[in-house]
């Protein structure tokens, strides 16, 4: 994903939330609404069907 609007930063941060039990513990994994680099279109996800479409924190570019 990139851009994300507030709302939709909200949706899941809310989501967060209710699957990890805090407000604390989402915050580990998801930013709140209106501190999400998405927002601000400076960030993206990216991922494959090969980890499951889950994220890692390593990235590697492969230049050809």
């Amino acid at each position: 994903t990139a851009y994300r609007s507030y709302g939709y930063q909200n949706i899941l941060w809310t989501q967060a939330v209710s699957r990890y039990g805090s407000e604390e513990s989402a915050n580990r994994i998801s930013a709140r609404p209106g501190q999400s680099e998405h927002q601000s279109g400076l960030a993206v996800d990216i991922s494959s069907a090969e980890i499951n479409y889950q994220l890692e924190e390593t990235f590697l570019i492969v230049l050809i």
